[in-house]
């Protein structure tokens, strides 16, 4: 089961994240670098300054990377039997929660749960932010509820919402994972719903959160309606199974449609320009679409505009389906939540240029159905037509003004008679008015990792994952999963006084990475091995003591797994299945001493001024001062949302350091040790 199973929740409102941005550019961890100097241009209007040039500090240096859910409730519920529940149903309204600084949480020990920590995996990989520690609750109005902590989910289908402008004001994203340790408390016998879904879930709660509208703009901290740090969140709780994987839909993925059938390649080569020439058609696509646009957004602001034939709809992002049987019923659910674009409007008055009240470009004329592979075309379902306008419900915010959707996007289509079975064998897809934006793959194949990041050392134990293979939405049974895979490192390298980094990345024999066969559930296990005692790394990646290296996993048709897009065009470089950050090797000194872990002290205390600002782990006196409390940071195992340091990029063996040399302090401070 999974978010799209019976019974569900959905809710809907507002997330807050300010992670700091001094880390997003490579060269700042550098420490001659002068973080204090102006940026050289004119700070970009939706990056603020985030441009990559030495000095600058991006839109939000002072982030301590919290993250939080706000002004969240349940919206809509669907019961066991895949039908609607009303307002007679207590969860309806309910409170959806997080720890935060306005929302509390009692641990149940005189303390309270830390507040979740979103963090990217390496200035070089920001493509799979991770949330560390996030604890969501859904309480009545009675008090009772669950409450449940997060395995850590990665940053999934992020993709571009907005057609105009740019920053993550522009984007869209997933996190899903599963709440495990779930406690139910008081009575929940006045939610049929809620009560159904604690008989489901002895294996935990498959949650979905969809984001977009992200603020990252400073010059709207103070504005109404837009603030700074807050976006919009769709959310979405189901029962969770045994054998599935907390980040991957166990379904169908109905993918941005090409028109053109790909060929199968024999072996797939490495991403290059070359490589990619055969994708002109999504390139030209693209560029006619955004020339639709420009004329549009002309039109809104009263520029003269040519006049354009009318244009396709855009292409939609990944959407997730499963059909499931409810009594005598099948029934599809699928989540076009975080498919379409958004609607935006030239704003004189906003910072970003553009406002958006998080309505949909497209929120009728949508048809669900199947393309027909015998007969070459789109067959729609009897009860397959979408309207989202229902959906819409826009409650007074001064934090975000924008539309809630009620059902997160997520529709519940009843399979008829007359609809056959056609869905077994046929790949799903999605119209709008006519046109195609959204197909399965024509074999029905759907592969994707439960884990897309790694944290490995030279000389250290491999990285583990698993994948599901699914052909319709059934799983692969002991077979070997069809792909191919190819290893690039991230390499930087100094041109005429600037670092670059060039396209295609070069190919690695440092990581290997050997895949098994699949099980009952169609998961097989993956292991990510290093193959060298050691890595020699370029002098802006020193400081960081890591390298970044991509692992792609290629399909028979060349394209890569897992998010469901098309590739972009050079020079952008696609998010990988699976991303490495591998650490050199460092050898600990027998007696660490400050003047050891002094240095890796002040490195944090420069990159990251907000926290500096509360404790100046530069200072030594400080440091022996607080040197308990930081140890108990230190020891905490890195999924704890209090891991220090929360950016989780010092490398085993240094973090072993400090807690060697902690310990001996501590000890000594109390009169235990020597």
């Amino acid at each position: 089961m999974s978010y799209l199973d019976f019974p569900r929740l959905h809710f809907s409102g507002l997330f807050y994240t300010g992670p700091s941005t001094i880390n997003n550019i490579t060269q700042n961890y550098t420490p001659s670098v002068d973080l204090e100097l102006p940026p050289p241009a004119p700070p970009d209007q939706f990056n603020m300054g985030d441009t990559g040039v030495p000095g600058q500090a991006g839109w939000n240096p002072m982030g301590a990377a919290q993250w939080w859910l706000e002004e969240c409730t349940v919206l809509s519920a669907v019961g066991s039997g895949g039908t609607e529940v009303d307002a007679s149903d207590t969860v309806i309204g309910a409170l959806v929660q997080s720890p935060s600084p306005k929302t509390p949480m009692s641990d149940g020990q005189d303390g309270f749960y830390d507040v979740a920590k979103m963090v990217d995996l390496d200035p070089d990989q920001q493509g799979r932010s991770a949330i560390f520690g996030l604890r969501i609750s859904v309480t009545l109005a009675n008090g009772a509820g669950v409450q449940g902590l997060m395995t850590v989910p990665e940053l999934r289908q992020l993709n571009q919402r907005i057609p105009v402008g740019g920053g993550s004001w522009t984007a869209v994203g997933n996190w899903m994972g599963t709440l495990q340790d779930v406690q139910w408390s008081g009575d929940i016998s006045g939610s049929p719903v809620l009560t159904a879904l604690k008989a489901a879930s002895a294996q935990g709660l498959a949650v979905k959160l969809t984001v977009d509208l992200h603020q990252n703009c400073p010059k709207n901290v103070f504005t109404a309606g837009d603030m700074f740090c807050y976006g919009r969140v769709l959310g979405s709780i189901g029962p969770a199974l045994a054998g599935e994987l907390s980040q991957v839909v166990p379904g169908r993925c109905v993918q941005q449609f090409v028109p053109a059938t790909p060929q199968p390649l024999a072996t797939p080569q490495p991403l290059s320009a070359a490589a990619l020439s055969g994708r002109d058609r999504v390139i030209a696509q693209t560029k006619a679409l955004g020339e639709a646009r420009e004329a549009i957004r002309a039109k809104k602001s009263g520029a003269p505009a040519a006049a354009a034939p009318a244009a396709p709809p855009d292409p939609w992002n990944a959407a997730f389906a499963v059909v499931r049987q409810a009594g005598s019923q099948k029934l599809l659910s699928i989540d076009i939540g975080g498919s379409i674009l958004l609607n935006a409007a030239p704003s004189s008055t906003n910072p970003s240029g553009f406002v958006s009240d998080g309505t949909f470009e497209v929120d009728s004329g949508i048809r669900v159905g199947v393309f027909n592979l015998a007969k070459k075309q789109f067959v729609p379902f009897q009860k397959g037509d979408i309207n989202i306008k229902p959906q819409y419900q826009t409650p007074a915010s001064t934090l975000k003004q924008c539309a809630r959707v009620k059902n997160s996007g997520v529709f519940t289509i009843p399979l008829t008679a007359g609809d056959g079975n056609a869905y077994q064998t046929n790949p799903l897809a999605i119209q709008v008015n006519g046109t195609t934006v959204a197909q399965e793959n024509p074999s029905g194949l759907w592969m994707d990792v439960d884990v897309s990041s790694q944290r490995l050392q030279c000389g250290g134990a491999p990285g583990h994952a698993q994948i599901m293979v699914r052909t319709f939405g059934n799983p692969l049974v002991g077979g070997q999963p069809p792909v191919t895979s190819i290893v690039q490192v991230f390499q930087w390298s100094l041109k005429k006084g600037q670092w670059t980094y060039p396209f295609p990345l070069p190919t690695s024999t440092d990581v290997g990475i050997t895949i098994g066969k699949t099980d009952a559930n169609g998961l097989a296990q993956i292991a990510v091995t290093i193959k060298v005692p050691d890595i020699t790394l370029p002098a802006i990646r020193q400081p960081l003591d890591s390298q970044i290296y991509l692992i792609y996993l290629y399909d028979a048709f060349g394209n890569i797994i897992g998010d469901g897009q098309p590739l972009p065009p050079p020079p952008n470089i696609p998010n990988a299945p699976i991303s490495v950050l591998l650490f050199k090797t460092y050898q600990v000194p027998a007696n660490p001493r400050w003047n050891d872990v002094g240095p890796i002290f002040s490195s944090y205390a420069r990159l990251y001024p907000g926290m500096k600002a509360r404790l100046d782990i530069s200072d030594e006196a400080t440091v022996l001062g607080f040197a308990t409390g930081i140890l108990g940071h230190m020891k905490r195992p890195i999924t704890d949302p209090a891991h220090m340091p929360v950016t989780r990029d010092l490398s085993p063996t240094k973090t072993q350091m400090i807690v060697a040399w902690l310990t001996k302090v501590a000890k000594q401070q109390s009169g235990t040790g020597s």
